[in-house]
Formats: C-alpha cells, sequence, structure tokens
C-alpha cells in the first residue's frame, strides 16, 4: 500500500473470491479492516461485484469435450484496472508451485455452487 501511495494510485481495491468460506469474515479474521481506515482503499467480495459470461472447455472423457457456460468477474475485464496478485508462493496438488498465476485465473470465475471447474481424467487418483 505504501508503495501504490507513493506512486500516486488512488482508488485501489483489495478483492478475493474464495472457493469456499465468507469473503467478508475473512478479511475479518486476516486483520484488513484497519487498512480502509489508513489508506484509501476499499475490500471488495468478487463474487458479489458483477460479471460477464465467458465459455470453457469441458473435458469429460479424451474423446468428448463441450462448452461450458460460466461467469467470470466484471473487475477484470476493466482495461483501466492494473492488478496485483499480492499472495505468497505456496506448494499446489498438481503442480511444484503456482506463483500467482492460478489466484488470478481461478479467482476469474465466480462461484456458481453445484458446479465445479474441477475435471476428472487420467491424472486424477
Amino acid at each position: 500500500m505504501e508503495f501504490l501511495k507513493s506512486i500516486g494510485k488512488r482508488d485501489v481495491v483489495i478483492a478475493e473470491s474464495p472457493a469456499g468460506g465468507n469473503t467478508i469474515s475473512g478479511y475479518d479474521q486476516c486483520g484488513y479492516w484497519p487498512l480502509t481506515k489508513k489508506y484509501p482503499v476499499k475490500l471488495m467480495d468478487l463474487n458479489q461485484e458483477g460479471f460477464v459470461n465467458g465459455q470453457i472447455w469441458q473435458y469429460g472423457s479424451s474423446s468428448v469435450a463441450t462448452q461450458k457456460a460460466i461467469r467470470l468477474c466484471k473487475l477484470y475485464f476493466n482495461p483501466d484496472n492494473f492488478i496485483i496478485s499480492a499472495t505468497p508462493l505456496k506448494t499446489h496438488n498438481t503442480v511444484v508451485v503456482t506463483m500467482s498465476a492460478k489466484n488470478i485465473g481461478m479467482s476469474a470465475p465466480l462461484i456458481d455452487f453445484g458446479w465445479s471447474l474441477s475435471q476428472s481424467g487420467p491424472w486424477v487418483r
């Protein structure tokens, strides 16, 4: 926040789209609310901020692929927004390290309960 402030950035948003749980209580538990008093920043739940429609390929078996309509976070499609994924590096169950690519890519689809982005296949044991 200090860096963004030093280069004159305003209208900063901290946004989250958790796969489970409540975003606002997560902000409570992690102590994010004091940032809104110290800096011009807004805390946002991406699942509540509007969406655009998109299509992804859904694979059921190696020979069948269909398109699936999904809702994507509208905030990511505004060309005036500059997005920083400020997450610690961590390991993941299917790759050595996720860096920030998974955090941006997988927070774009909004949570539609009853449907999962997970795919079955020979790599799932």
